[in-house]
Parts: C-alpha cells; sequence; structure tokens
C-alpha cells in the first residue's frame, strides 16, 4: 500500500489561519493590491471559514476514494481466506493453471503454504513450503522471476476484468 503520510494535513492546520510571509517589498505590493479588491472572504469571515471547510471536505473525500479500492480488495481477501479454511481450496488445480501460464518458462520451484505441501509430494516438480504464503496461495518461481497466483493476485485479476472499461 503507497504510503500517503506526506499527504496527510491535520484539521488544526487546514482551519488556522495561514502563516505570515517574510516581508519583502514584493509581498507588500501583492497585500496592497489584495486588499485593494473586494473580497467576500475577507468582508466575510463564516464565508471564509465555509470555504476552508468545503476544501478540506474535497481532501478528506478525495483521500478516502484513494485508500476505498484498497481496502475493500484486503477485506475481500481476508473473508475468501477465511472461507477457504474452512472448505479447502484445490490448490493442485490452481497451480496447474499457473504452470500453463508458465509454460513458456523454466519452472524452478513450485511454493505453496507449509500444511499443504504434502499435496505435491508426487509432482514432478521441486514443490517448497512458504510460511509467508496463506493456505490457497500458490507461486511459481520461473528463471525470470515468479508467477503470483496467491488469493490476493487471483481476486485482482478478477475485478479487474470486471471493471468498465
Amino acid at each position: 500500500m503507497p504510503d500517503r503520510s506526506a499527504d496527510f494535513v491535520p484539521i488544526a492546520r487546514l482551519l488556522s489561519p495561514p502563516a505570515a510571509a517574510p516581508e519583502t517589498a514584493q509581498a507588500r505590493q501583492v497585500d496592497e493590491i489584495d486588499a485593494a479588491r473586494p473580497s467576500p472572504e475577507r468582508d466575510d469571515p463564516s464565508r471564509a471559514a465555509l470555504r476552508d471547510v468545503r476544501i478540506f471536505r474535497a481532501a478528506l473525500a478525495d483521500a478516502f476514494e484513494a485508500e476505498l479500492s484498497d481496502l475493500s480488495r484486503d477485506v475481500a481477501i481476508a473473508i475468501l481466506a477465511r472461507e477457504l479454511e474452512l472448505a479447502p481450496v484445490d490448490v493442485r488445480a490452481i497451480a496447474r493453471r499457473a504452470l500453463d501460464r508458465a509454460a513458456s518458462h523454466e519452472v524452478l520451484t513450485i511454493r505453496v503454504h507449509p500444511s499443504e505441501l504434502n499435496l505435491f509430494e508426487d509432482c514432478e516438480l521441486p514443490a517448497a513450503g512458504d510460511s509467508s504464503l496463506r493456505r490457497g496461495d500458490v507461486a511459481i518461481d520461473v528463471r525470470s522471476g515468479t508467477i503470483d497466483a496467491t488469493l490476493g493476485a487471483r481476486l485482482s485479476e478478477w475485478l479487474c476484468a470486471r471493471e468498465p472499461a
């Protein structure tokens, strides 16, 4: 998940008046020009506060939208992973489909959750237990990298296929 801590602005800072800029001749000239213009916000502090609230609300809505898809995906993965513990998935079938995608690659190792490693005892390819994987996850190491057939990757692929173009 991307780090958005640099984008966070405390509400107190958004609602407080801007800090005074260093005094320069150009800044004084801009201030004089601004003071000569009529400004509803300057004349009515409640309008200025409402404008600041609208800006804050828009920034909050943008941040929420950015996090919503990641959060939804994580919740879906957690729910599906729990369901898979109740009714185990056919990990060998998942591995076969991933191996079909890897047909043009030299397969080095099939990695699965350690509790599912016994399902690959009679497999002609080397299999290894990987405790970083969830039950139902498969990762296939090939010479040029890794084919990710984890639950998260499969779910993302499925969701992307259903998004409107």
